[in-house]
């Protein structure tokens, strides 16, 4: 009796074993398909925002092309308005996308630089001018460079753009997309507002602790508030991170080394352009700061906005006891007509904040004794700013009205010398904001 009785439980011990492992293996099946099914839908999405990007910059070069071969006619103003808008709308379609940081900021400042240019040559023509020939020579160097953007662009996705080291392979690192054709006529411009392309190098970085792939999603998790899936590892980046995403289309990056969040976005659909009253920007700029407060990141200013595809596109300038730290910029992307923000870019905030110590030689007011008599001071302060070399200079930041132009001047806290002079340009319905 006690054998049998002893048989039994050994039976239903196998039982309940085969059972969990069973359960175990479908539960492990159902995640399976779960996380496939997600990476599926993100790279549709991924996939429906490049086919855009790609169609996009092939109705841009043609426009272009036909303002090359006829510079000055009738179509000439519709032409650059339609140049001017769809820069735009490309913005909107590249920042739904993951190309890889350098790849992204070549094509961003380009498609920016193109924008730009119409819009100058938009107003001239629409108020009677007439287009030079060297414009028209610059016309021809966009539409080049535009179709072979176009030409990459394509290239890439029939070779399977997503795999590793695809994209890169089309997209090396002279190419030249971002084209200095404006040079001849305007210093320096801003295109999105004062120094906002990252330095290359990454110092914030150096010695921080790697995290791992399930803290990294934890991390993710709570800035996005919403469950996530992990996508994939970027160890070849100059940043290392991993991508997350969720069931409703919500993409997310983060560090390796330190958890930054690196970029995050939600799907949304782009709309046309519509200039904020100056009330609704002031709100927009409020919105940004709120939610940079309740995501943990210090104080900051506006430093730029644009609006286009419907949404704003605000550069904010994060402080240190007052300081303007222009390295560190968080870019936001805001939804104009709902008030939300559906888009971050911190990679420069990842890569370069720290706690800094200021050492300075001159005062505001002896700095601004040195500034022509001819300017008039809008605005001051306190500034470090990156270099090319990757070397950060203190400064004392003047911005200036001078012969019917804005420019802002950067002069080194220690000695008083001039460290660079930039030159305000008002471009894409976009203010710069103090």
């Amino acid at each position: 009796m006690q054998e049998k009785k002893m048989q039994y439980l050994k039976w239903i011990a196998v039982a309940a074993t085969v059972a969990i492992v069973i359960s175990a293996t479908c539960y492990a099946a159902l995640a399976d398909r779960r996380t496939a099914r997600l990476e599926q839908q993100y790279a549709a999405q991924q996939e429906a925002a490049y086919g855009e990007l790609i169609q996009g910059i092939a109705s841009l070069e043609g426009k272009l092309y036909k303002l090359s071969l006829m510079p000055n006619s009738a179509q000439t103003p519709g032409l650059l308005a339609d140049i001017w808008r769809q820069t735009g709308e490309l913005n909107g379609y590249l920042s739904a996308l993951n190309l890889g940081e350098d790849i992204d900021q070549a094509i961003f400042s380009f498609l920016n630089q193109a924008g730009d240019y119409a819009k100058q040559l938009f107003l001239h023509s629409a108020g009677g001018g007439t287009l030079e020939q060297e414009d028209a020579g610059q016309i021809l160097k966009l539409q080049g460079a535009c179709a072979q953007l176009e030409q990459n662009l394509e290239g890439a996705w029939q070779a399977g753009y997503a795999a590793d080291g695809v994209l890169v392979s089309f997209f090396p690192a002279d190419s030249g997309y971002t084209e200095n054709f404006s040079a001849q006529e305007y210093p320096r411009l801003i295109y999105d507002g004062p120094f906002s392309e990252s330095l290359e190098s990454a110092p914030a970085l150096k010695n921080a602790a790697k995290v791992s792939q399930e803290q990294a999603q934890q991390l993710a998790e709570e800035f996005a508030g919403e469950s996530l899936e992990f996508v994939s590892y970027n160890k070849e980046a100059k940043v290392p991170f991993f991508s997350f995403a969720s069931q409703s289309g919500t993409a997310i990056s983060v560090a390796e080394q330190g958890g930054g969040v690196l970029s995050w976005s939600v799907p949304r659909q782009t709309d046309i352009s519509i200039q904020p009253t100056q009330q609704r920007a002031e709100e927009l700029k409020q919105v940004g700061l709120e939610f940079l407060k309740q995501k943990g990141y210090p104080d900051a200013e506006l430093s730029y906005a644009q609006y286009y595809g419907g949404d704003a596109l605000l550069n904010f300038v994060p402080l240190q006891d007052g300081v303007r730290l222009y390295p560190d910029l968080i870019k936001l992307w805001i939804r104009a007509d709902e008030m939300q923000v559906v888009g971050m870019d911190a990679w420069a905030y990842v890569k370069n904040h720290k706690q800094r110590s200021f050492a300075q030689g001159i005062s505001l007011a002896e700095a601004r004794a040195q500034l022509p008599a001819a300017a008039k001071e809008t605005d001051c302060a306190m500034a470090v700013i990156p270099k090319e070399t990757g070397e950060e200079i203190y400064c004392c930041e003047f911005f200036c009205d001078y012969a019917g132009r804005q420019a802002i001047l950067y002069l080194n806290a220690a000695d008083g010398s001039v460290e660079d002079i930039l030159e305000i340009v008002h471009v894409n319905d976009g203010v710069l904001t103090r």
